[in-house]
């Protein structure tokens, strides 16, 4: 099957516009001709397209037959929206569209972010400006930048990321505490969750581009509150971020006996 062509938000508006311009169209042609669009029968011919069908409430049971009739094929349901993604037949659209359980047919595609117009500096919320706010560009200037510092991350571990935590040098494992552990393999130490390593990034990241004594300014890469500080981490936390209490007190006790380590 051939792939839809990389689309923006706008292009999927106009993808929506014209496809209900379609439907709009189907449903008077067979007005005009005095057969009710819902009692015609769905035309299978065309090339198949990639739509997210989504069904009016309590209509979600005639998604599958809805589509199934059209000649298309289900590829997955998504019930937050009562929809399901599906490729049909281009000429069967108008069809599908026009069933009495169904609330709309738009155009489903690839959705990529565009970061190429993005500036730290012009985002109130980003970590550049945060850093500014709280006066962190003069900690670095004053040579506080959290070299030879070591800071243990009680969470859910840390994955490294090439881009802003290098494990071989920012990043050292304590004990993993978690449920994780228990089965060893791939999991342990690694963050499944997400958290720790967000975490982490916050403490102590920094893009590898980054120069000590360029810190102040510094637009361009990516930088922690103390980009030359260690994390220590010590999981605690799981993929689903569980943890008891007795873990957390472990890891607690682990640090402080092991807070002269160097």
């Amino acid at each position: 099957m051939r792939p839809l062509p990389m689309l923006s938000w706008n292009d999927k508006k106009r993808s929506r516009v014209a496809l209900t311009g379609i439907v709009a169209a189907a449903a008077a042609a067979a007005t005009l001709s005095g057969t009710p669009a819902v009692a015609a029968a769905p035309l299978s011919s065309g090339p198949p397209v990639r739509v997210i069908v989504r069904a009016l409430p309590g209509s979600e049971g005639v998604l599958g037959r809805d589509i199934s009739e059209a000649g298309g094929h289900l590829t997955g349901y998504i019930p937050l929206v009562t929809s399901a993604a599906a490729s049909v037949p281009t000429a069967a659209l108008p069809w599908l569209a026009a069933q009495p359980g169904i609330a709309a047919v738009t155009p489903d595609g690839p959705v990529q972010l565009d970061s190429s117009q993005y500036s730290p500096t012009t985002d109130p919320g980003s970590l550049y400006n945060v850093e500014q706010s709280l006066g962190v560009d003069q900690a670095w200037q004053d040579g506080y930048t959290g070299a030879g510092v070591g800071i243990a991350l009680i969470d859910t571990g840390v994955t490294p990321v090439p881009a802003g935590l290098d494990g071989s040098q920012q990043v050292a494992n304590g004990p993993d505490l978690s449920f994780d552990s228990e089965a060893g393999g791939p999991l342990q130490y690694l963050d499944e969750n997400g958290h720790g390593t967000f975490m982490a990034g916050i403490i102590a990241g920094r893009a590898p581009g980054a120069t000590a004594g360029d810190y102040p300014g510094d637009t361009r890469d990516f930088l922690g509150i103390a980009p030359d500080a260690h994390i220590v981490s010590v999981k605690v936390g799981g993929a689903n971020g569980a943890v008891d209490v007795s873990q957390v007190l472990a890891a607690i006790d682990w640090v402080v006996q092991h807070r002269d380590d160097r």
